[in-house]
């Protein structure tokens, strides 16, 4: 099943961004190789896209999800205002 990236809004991905930060989702932190930067933090893209996507879908941002990161996730932190960066 594809995800549809639209869904998602900055209010998502500022909320996702806070709970990351604030470590409320219960999860590690992931991070291998692309993190959003949020508030002077490089935040894991995979699990900010994650916890947006599932905000935006009205499901707990726990919540399991698979899928595979790309482009299209790029292109949606790019979309909404958000600078994405590569670890090196």
């Amino acid at each position: 099943m594809a995800l549809n990236w639209k869904l998602v809004g900055a209010e998502h991905v500022t909320q996702a961004c806070e709970l990351i930060s604030q470590g409320k989702l219960g999860t590690a932190l992931r991070g291998r190789g692309l993190f959003v930067q949020y508030k002077d933090k490089n935040l894991p893209a995979k699990d900010v896209a994650r916890a947006a996507y599932l905000l935006a879908c009205g499901k707990p941002p726990n919540s399991y999800l698979d899928f595979a990161s790309g482009q299209s996730t790029l292109d949606m932190f790019s979309r909404l205002g958000f600078h994405v960066a590569r670890r090196s």
